[in-house]
């Protein structure tokens, strides 16, 4: 049985990293608001940004394993983080476009090292508890999102302008610096678990499609909306940019039902082994949930006959060491009449 759950420093310094990287995610919808009539952009050019932050994720997405293994978790996390927070104050003291250009895509690699590296971080430092720390860990990043549109045009009404507003996550990942900079983050790998070899069966592709749908839908809201609201609704740009956080807190609220919904599905009993892994419940469409259901889809299932029945000798009594051993399926007794199923050690 898993003990209690206990945030350690590492867990508090992965909610903080995570949290100032959602910040700057979710802000650069009003950013690119802000920039679009500062610097005169076309919508085309302003919508290259985000194609550049975006270059920058797939990049990362390739290469950061390599870098893990070869400079170690600790610096990749820092290094990332600083270039993160330079890419920030980047994206908002250019005054040219490629400056803002550049930071874009500088924002989309370092910020993705450092979303990698914290869900490494809560799974290695809380194990069976994990769920539970990245649940956590997305409250707490869904919760900076709302905040950051309200922060970025809040502070455009003011004498301090909405570049002020990214002034945030550059503070936030130095105070993390100032407080955390000894603590070791080397994987331990104490929970890994031999990769399944094979194809991904379709219940993992579904479960992959259904993600990539919904996460596609959701950022052409996060980095247009607050720019398409100012250009056919009236609403000013620092008002438009506010707006935003409405949309936020709705997805904040459906994290929060949607994980209720998960535990509820996951408490209620089965009625036997299934035939085939099932898809995320319903309000639980996540990069964890579509990663768990691909890592238990993956698993390479073993067929195992059932014992042949024992031998009676000719005298017409069982053979006591004849007697058949009962199959155990991990997690689920099997059927009593159906076929035994085992997954591989």
């Amino acid at each position: 049985m898993p003990g209690d759950f206990v945030r350690t420093e590492r867990t508090w310094l992965a909610y903080g990293a995570l949290a100032s990287y959602a910040y700057c995610l979710y802000g650069l919808g009003p950013v690119l608001a802000f920039l679009h009539a500062d610097l005169h952009l076309s919508y085309t050019v302003t919508s290259v940004h985000s194609t550049l932050w975006a270059a920058g994720t797939v990049a990362t997405g390739v290469s950061y394993p390599w870098l893990s293994r070869r400079f170690g978790r600790r610096r990749v996390f820092w290094s990332a983080a600083a270039a993160f927070a330079a890419g920030a104050l980047l994206l908002v003291a250019g005054y040219q476009l490629a400056a803002t250009l550049a930071a874009a895509a500088v924002l989309g690699a370092a910020g993705t090292s450092v979303l990698t590296a914290t869900t490494g971080i809560l799974a290695d430092e809380h194990g069976p508890l994990r769920a539970r720390a990245l649940i956590e860990a997305n409250v707490g990043a869904s919760a900076s999102a709302v905040l950051a549109p309200l922060v970025i045009g809040g502070l455009a009404a003011t004498g301090a302008g909405w570049r002020a507003g990214m002034a945030v996550p550059v503070a936030a990942i130095a105070a993390l610096r100032l407080r955390f900079r000894r603590l070791p983050l080397a994987s331990t790998g104490a929970h890994a678990g031999p990769v399944p070899a094979g194809r991904l069966p379709g219940a993992c592709w579904m479960a992959l499609t259904l993600l990539a749908v919904v996460v596609s839908i959701e950022f052409c809201l996060v980095f247009d909306a607050a720019l398409l609201l100012h250009a056919h609704t009236g609403l000013s740009t620092q008002h438009a940019s506010a707006a935003l956080s409405v949309f936020y807190a709705g997805e904040l609220a459906g994290r929060l039902g949607g994980s209720q919904l998960a535990r509820v599905a996951q408490a209620l009993p089965s009625s036997g082994p299934p035939a085939r892994p099932a898809l995320p419940s319903p309000g639980s469409a996540s990069p964890v949930s579509a990663s768990r259901t691909c890592t238990r889809s993956a698993s390479p299932w073993r067929w195992r006959p059932r014992p042949a029945a024992p031998t009676r000798p000719q005298d017409g009594r069982s053979s006591p060491s004849a007697a058949p051993s009962s199959p155990v399926r991990s997690h689920s007794a099997p059927s009593p009449t159906g076929p035994a199923w085992s997954t591989p050690t």
